[in-house]
């Protein structure tokens, strides 16, 4: 079933009339919103196996952006905040992009860059060619910190260096361009592998 977006007067409902219309014009099953129920659905036990040092959890409102047309398909984008107007911001711009075909998007590959930035340095130039004439080795040396990471299909790619002038003086800004990888967790071992992309830079 085709998705729509164009919930209009969405707002002027109560919650559970807002559930309902949002699971028929989304074509879920009639249940798929209960997990957003009174509480959030997370108890304190649950949370304290996601993060570290759980006090506790806090429940913010989740509300349904309407109105989005992406790559030629209706979406409903569901939004967690405390911020008024933001939902309605975002419901308001996507109909005025709709107008106009709505949104596009595209993906440059699953690369990240780790910014390394050189102060004070005597000859900037001279550093930013040093970097680069090491490219390889410092590509090697950085995969070299993590093996199941590359063996993922993640780690170093590449290394670009510039040199940028600031009102302090010339900077060599160096950047690691890193390959993420998405590992699905099945076990907790799993999970902290799955992290490793985002520290690892």
């Amino acid at each position: 079933m085709p998705i729509n977006s164009r919930l209009q007067g969405l707002r002027d409902h109560t919650p559970e009339e807002r559930r309902r219309r949002v699971v028929e014009g989304a074509g879920l099953p009639a249940d798929a919103l209960d997990p957003l129920g009174i509480g959030g659905g997370l108890t304190l036990e649950q949370a304290d196996h996601m993060i570290e040092n759980v006090v506790g959890t806090m429940a913010i409102p989740v509300g349904v952006a309407t109105n989005f047309h992406i790559d030629g398909i209706d979406r409903l984008v569901p939004m967690a905040t405390e911020e008024p107007s933001v939902v309605a911001a975002a419901s308001n711009a996507a109909r005025m992009a709709r107008g106009h075909g709505g949104f596009r998007t595209s993906h440059t590959g699953d690369v990240m860059a780790a910014q390394i930035q050189i102060l004070d340095a005597v000859d900037p130039e001279g550093v930013r060619m040093r970097v680069l004439e090491a490219r390889d080795e410092l590509v090697a040396l950085a995969n070299d910190q993590d093996p199941v990471l590359v063996q993922f299909g993640g780690g170093a790619r590449d290394v670009t260096a510039r040199v940028v002038s600031t009102r302090v003086g010339p900077q060599v800004i160096v950047h690691l361009h890193v390959g993420r990888t998405i590992v699905t967790a099945l076990d907790p071992d799993d999970a902290v592998l799955a992290t490793a992309e985002v520290g690892w830079a």
